[in-house]
């Protein structure tokens, strides 16, 4: 009998899960060079993120480095969570998905002759919860963590606001 209800348990747990269809790397223009000095460029870098409300995790301007974690709306068009689906016999409706992040990356660094080279990288995830259940959804559900890939959305907007500050 034991070993009926842990067989059950085992094909009732495996029955509802989430398929998640990566979507391809974008790779969008994630470097871009400014002629104009390494302080300049810094201020307007460290502006952006000020400007959208985003606290920075690590601020190196020694190293030229900062950092930031943040979440996004669910519907957010800066990154691409691909197609997340409920898969399985006992799966109950579409997955939810929740816990939507970004990890951003500006690393600048001087060239020399006044000239700064700023690199942005964006790193997104996300999870999916899939509910299950024989006549309606049941606790706890599956869960599921991806990755997202940027549409250039941030690395764009990063860019823009360092070339409008320091035009000004």
């Amino acid at each position: 009998m034991r070993r009926f209800a842990f067989a059950l348990v085992v094909t009732m747990a495996s029955c509802a899960y989430s398929v998640h269809h990566t979507p391809a790397p974008k790779r969008p223009a994630a470097v871009r060079t400014f002629q104009r000095p390494f302080d300049d460029v810094w201020s307007a870098a460290v502006g952006w993120f000020a400007s959208n409300n985003i606290t920075l995790d690590k601020v190196e301007k020694a190293s030229g480095l900062l950092t930031a974690r943040y979440p996004l709306a669910t519907n957010d068009d800066a990154v691409d969570i691909g197609n997340v689906e409920s898969a399985g016999f006992w799966a109950k409706g579409d997955p939810e998905v929740t816990n939507h992040m970004v990890t951003l990356n500006v690393f600048a660094r001087a060239l020399g002759a006044g000239a700064t080279e700023v690199t942005v990288n964006v790193f997104g995830s996300f999870e999916a919860r899939v509910w299950w259940g024989l006549l309606v959804r049941n606790d706890p559900p599956a869960l599921y963590t991806g990755r997202s890939e940027s549409r250039g959305v941030i690395e764009a907007a990063v860019f823009a606001h360092i070339d409008r500050l320091i035009s000004q």
